[in-house]
């Protein structure tokens, strides 16, 4: 197959990251040879998501797992909602020591991780169906970071070594607070985004961007400062956006691919290879985990928000051509911008066969068609798929061998 740090700690961080060194011994010392013979470790966990959101819930079961697997001989402490380092530190924050792991969100850090970077241009090299982009995406994320390459060898360059990758949702969308069932009808309208990538799209489908914080967002909406908000699905149920935006525009916008879940290098070279083993297995059940949230997340969306907050699923076929002309350009354009020591084609060849892998075990064995892209049927094909048994979809994920 082809291949394709600054900190600013507080004291108290500071305290953290020596504790957590000691915990897990000098990064000199030479690992033990097996689990049995390993000492008992405990691992510091940073994480910037709030106690029971997806993310921290998908890390939980991470740390169940790791701990049965282990005998107990593998333990973890646990900092949410950004306790002990906020995303953008989180780079040199793990790498440096102050926590063992911690979920990477990669566009954060555009000249530490420009391989990384550079696959969120490829955000919409998936299907538009659901759920069937939605698994696509998660796993040709989980290929390209768990394979020898460049985008693997910049982790490490960091003192870092990827675990499991999280994707965000299917796709980003819309949540507005007026009718949108065509391309004039959302030209000109007013959209909270949040980074480059997404900021262009919603030009391109002849929307105005707005930066709005995310805690801001609510009452942006209410008082009219923005007409909507693009997001992640699950984002839209968090921030109780669908209590002020009742039109849902499910616009085919890039998803973010690159969020990987990383360990300290010292801490990972200290562990023995049945350890190591430990903790990717445990990641890959995290990730599915992850992913039965999201249908779950998607079912309630099309049950609950029709039912108790007036949603009403629009047409966005208009605005998919003009969004989809756009990123297919733009894919154009990366293959010809990647970052020194990426093989652009081979690298998007990589996404593309893994996708279609994917796309055939959804359709040959979970049975699940390609839905239409209209309304009623984008509805439907999210309740469908929180209604369907995924178990051995899930099996086969974990079964699977991304770094090969």
């Amino acid at each position: 197959m082809s291949t394709i740090r600054k900190i600013v700690a507080t004291a108290t961080a500071s305290v953290l990251g020596a504790m957590t060194l000691a915990a897990c011994g000098d990064s000199t010392t030479e690992a033990a040879d097996s689990l049995e013979e390993m000492d008992n470790i405990t691992l510091s966990i940073a994480d910037i998501d709030p106690e029971g959101g997806v993310y921290n819930n998908a890390l939980k079961v991470f740390m169940e797992e790791v701990e049965t697997a282990s005998d107990g001989k593998i333990t973890f402490e646990m900092y949410s909602a950004g306790s002990l380092m906020p995303g953008g530190e989180m780079l040199q924050g793990i790498g440096s020591g102050t926590a063992d792991i911690g979920r990477i969100i990669s566009f954060y850090f555009p000249n530490e991780l420009p391989a990384s970077n550079w696959i969120t241009e490829l955000g919409n090299v998936k299907s538009d169906s659901y759920p069937h982009g939605l698994i696509e995406s998660a796993m040709s994320g989980q290929r390209i970071h768990m394979m020898d390459g460049p985008v693997k060898d910049e982790f490490e360059s960091n003192n870092l070594v990827p675990i499991v990758d999280y994707p965000t949702a299917q796709a980003y969308d819309l949540l507005c607070t007026k009718p949108v069932n065509s391309a004039a009808d959302a030209e000109g309208l007013r959209v909270r985004t949040g980074g480059a990538l997404h900021v262009n799209e919603v030009k391109a489908m002849g929307m105005v961007p707005v930066d709005l914080p995310v805690t801001e967002m609510y009452e942006g909406l209410q008082r009219g400062i923005v007409d909507c908000a693009a997001l992640n699905l699950s984002g839209h149920i968090n921030y109780s956006l669908w209590e002020v935006a009742p039109y849902y525009v499910p616009t085919a916008m890039s998803q973010l691919n690159a969020m990987p879940v990383v360990i300290n290098k010292d801490t990972w070279d200290s562990l023995p290879p049945e350890a190591q083993q430990i903790l990717r297995d445990a990641g890959t059940t995290s990730l599915t985990s992850l992913l039965d949230e999201f249908v779950s997340i998607y079912k309630r969306f099309a049950v609950e928000g029709p039912a108790d907050h007036k949603i009403q699923f629009q047409d966005s076929s208009e605005l998919d051509a003009k969004l989809l002309a756009f990123q297919e350009e733009r894919v154009e354009k990366a293959k010809n911008s990647a970052p020194s020591g990426v093989d652009a084609p081979a690298l998007i060849s990589e996404i593309e066969n893994s996708n279609t892998h994917w796309r055939g075990v959804l359709e040959n064995e979970v049975k699940l068609p390609v839905a239409d892209r209209d309304p009623k049927a984008i509805q439907d094909s999210y309740i469908e798929a929180g209604d369907l048994d995924l178990t051995p979809l899930w099996s086969d994920i974990e079964e699977y061998d991304f770094s090969g």
